[in-house]
């Protein structure tokens, strides 16, 4: 494994309470005391009767659920398969993403994903050749993403690795850590407050319902932006539902996609 598949946990990170570790089979028994002691190691007791989340080890890895509901589909994440796969084999100009961040032939900007989430937008930019450091202050979505990096390692698929050595993973409140970065470190800010939950794709409303709930705040939004401006970093990025209003101060353009599209913040 890589050092990318060790998680690194900083100042503001947040456990939530009531979360129950348990393997689906006997086999995946140590790996479910492994992360339990993990989280017993950075303050994070064991549910007792009543539980919030159910953290399954099983075959496929990790997948989190709602403790009172884990009958549905949960929480995981795949960098190797499903649209993933075909967007690292298709990476450029097309992707709106890239676009938004600057890319250009020979220049790959260096990335802070600020709100890392589920990790595919960060996926995407390393794909394209960028170096991408992804923040996430929820531990729970955190120990999703260091579990799909360490899948991905293991499925030994040589035109990933590439990729995978592209990023990086910290547990941290983006907005103390942006007010003592180095501005220099990083060419663009990527932005992905949560959106208003109106998706009609089932699955996909459910899993915006789940990762709103680990997240917190909605609001936040417009707070992390001004703290990534006042950064110094020359570019911010901000992705928006397509009709939402901005992220609190106007952006210098946007590049539109039929659903959503991305706010360009330039300094200087």
């Amino acid at each position: 494994m890589a050092d990318n598949t060790v998680l690194k946990v900083g100042r503001g990170a947040v456990f939530p309470p009531g979360v129950v570790v348990r393997a689906v089979e006997p086999d995946f028994v140590p790996r479910a005391r492994q992360l339990l002691q993990w989280m017993q190691s950075h303050g994070l007791s064991p549910a007792a009767a009543t539980a919030d989340w159910l953290l399954a080890v099983g075959p496929t890895g990790l997948t989190l659920f709602p403790a009172e509901d884990c009958a549905r589909s949960g929480l995981r994440t795949v960098f190797w398969g499903g649209p993933l796969a075909w967007r690292r084999r298709h990476p450029g100009g097309r992707e709106l993403l890239a676009r938004a961040v600057g890319l250009k032939s020979g220049r790959r900007p260096r990335i802070l994903d600020a709100t890392a989430g589920l990790g595919r937008d960060a996926f995407v930019l390393a794909a394209i050749g960028c170096q991408v450091k992804m923040l996430e202050r929820s531990a729970l979505l955190a120990l999703l993403l260091v579990d799909a990096l360490q899948r991905a390692w293991a499925s030994e698929q040589g035109d990933l690795r590439p990729v995978l050595e592209r990023l990086s993973l910290e547990c941290v409140d983006a907005v103390g850590w942006l007010a003592e970065a180095d501005p220099s470190e990083v060419d663009v800010i990527c932005l992905d407050p949560m959106f208003p939950v109106r998706r009609r794709n089932v699955a996909a409303r459910r899993q915006m319902v789940l990762l709103q709930q680990l997240e917190g705040n909605a609001d936040e939004g417009a707070e992390l932006l001004e703290a990534a401006l006042a950064s110094g970093v020359s570019r911010v990025v901000v992705k928006r539902p397509g009709k939402a209003s901005p992220l609190g101060r106007v952006p210098n353009y946007s590049i539109k996609g039929s659903a959503i599209r991305f706010d360009v913040y330039l300094s200087g």
